[in-house]
């Protein structure tokens, strides 16, 4: 098995992501807000997390 690509996450990181964002959902007034407010806190862009 090869060594990940810069920007891709493993399984177990995407669905961490997933779990975190739909549990927090209801705290923002919108998706983006959430994803603003969640990424720095995955380590990550903003836009990598929207994608």
């Amino acid at each position: 098995m090869g060594t990940p690509k810069r920007g891709e996450f493993s399984p177990e990181v995407r669905k961490r992501a997933i779990r975190l964002a739909q549990g927090q959902a209801g705290q923002y007034p919108s998706q983006w807000g959430a994803i603003r407010a969640i990424a720095p806190k995955l380590g990550v862009t903003k836009e990598t997390f929207r994608r």
